[in-house]
């Protein structure tokens, strides 16, 4: 049996849910979140943004663990390329600039 397929990223906040672009080219709703009082300090759009940010982090630390696994001294570019992947992941999942 072979495992499920996940919804490749990028991934998108819109009307408080997550979305993606289907294999077949179709706008799908990943995730729907709660959105609480203010009142209550709970941050939804910031749940929106790491749920959102997922897909990048997972490439991010995929390429990471690669470089360490591989890494024969002559790869700068690809380190830096790694790192500004990891970089953008983490701005994205906390709304800040990368």
């Amino acid at each position: 049996m072979s495992a499920a397929q996940t919804i490749p990223g990028p991934w998108e906040v819109s009307d408080g849910a997550i979305w993606g672009v289907s294999p077949w080219n179709a706008r799908v709703r990943i995730a729907q979140v709660t959105h609480f009082s203010p009142m209550n300090g709970i941050d939804s759009a910031g749940h929106e943004r790491q749920i959102a940010a997922a897909p990048e982090m997972l490439i991010a630390l995929q390429g990471l663990l690669h470089m360490l696994e591989t890494d024969d001294g002559d790869e700068v570019q690809a380190w830096k390329q790694s790192l500004a992947n990891a970089r953008a992941a983490i701005a994205k999942a906390t709304g800040s600039a990368a």
